[in-house]
């Protein structure tokens, strides 16, 4: 009976611990990360509710401020699983998914909404270009385990579209680029995203593999479908491949 009564208390000091930390105002413990998030160029501001509910300002020093919320499923964590629901959304992007971790891997589940061209900034003005346009997401799917191995990825995006102005020799030039469609898929280890036009031309491939290989390959049906002359009759422009993890 006393060994009983033992277990019962330790059970409730556990409840009343886990208890007192999710629900414990997010803007109490916020100090004690900022560090974490500074370092990697991240601040989170602005916070209202707990660990498990909440909402905030999260701001990125490349791609600037977006408003995120969040809602932990925790009938889920005793199965050791964490489901998040994400909201992320400013004047240029919208998204939401469902974020889960376990022990063994992470995944994105139903990543749907838009990003607007101004997100991707820095990388496109790395190479002085400028581009107009929206990436749609579908129902965008992805498992990785915590080893690295790939998991089923599944979904669909989107390209609206939209002039883009390209360096050349000593002036810019400006193309227009058609509407992509593209569609995700696995198998054997690997991630695949293969982007078409609205008649099924194909202009881009991607794959990642379980090694962490990343390919990318532009078809020549691109250029010349933004009527750019280029040299040659292979069926591919451009073929890049990097160790990415």
């Amino acid at each position: 009976m006393k060994l009983v009564n033992i277990k019962i208390l330790a059970l409730l000091v556990i409840s009343y611990s886990i208890a007192l930390v999710v629900m414990t105002p997010l803007s109490w413990l916020l100090p004690y990360a900022q560090p974490q998030l500074s370092a990697v160029g991240v601040q989170l501001t602005d916070v209202e509710g707990s660990i498990w509910q909440g909402e905030g300002v999260l701001t990125e020093r490349n791609v600037g401020s977006a408003q995120v919320k969040w809602d932990v499923n925790a009938i889920q964590v005793p199965l050791l699983r964490l489901p998040v629901n994400l909201q992320v959304s400013n004047s240029a992007a919208d998204v939401h998914a469902t974020v889960t971790l376990t022990p063994f891997s992470m995944s994105i589940e139903n990543l749907t909404g838009y990003v607007d061209e101004v997100l991707f900034k820095p990388v496109y003005q790395a190479y002085r270009a400028d581009i107009k346009g929206r990436l749609q997401l579908d129902n965008v799917h992805a498992k990785l385990s915590w080893n690295k191995s790939l998991g089923d990825a599944s979904g669909a995006l989107s390209w609206s579209g939209g002039p883009v102005s390209l360096p050349v020799g000593r002036s810019t030039q400006t193309f227009e680029v058609p509407t992509m469609f593209g569609q995700i898929s696995s198998s054997d280890n690997q991630w695949d995203v293969n982007i078409a036009g609205a008649d099924q031309q194909q202009y881009i491939t991607a794959q990642l593999n379980g090694t962490g290989v990343a390919t990318l390959s532009v078809k020549r049906e691109l250029a010349t479908e933004m009527k750019i002359t280029v040299p040659g009759n292979g069926s591919s422009l451009l073929d890049i491949s990097q160790q990415v993890f």
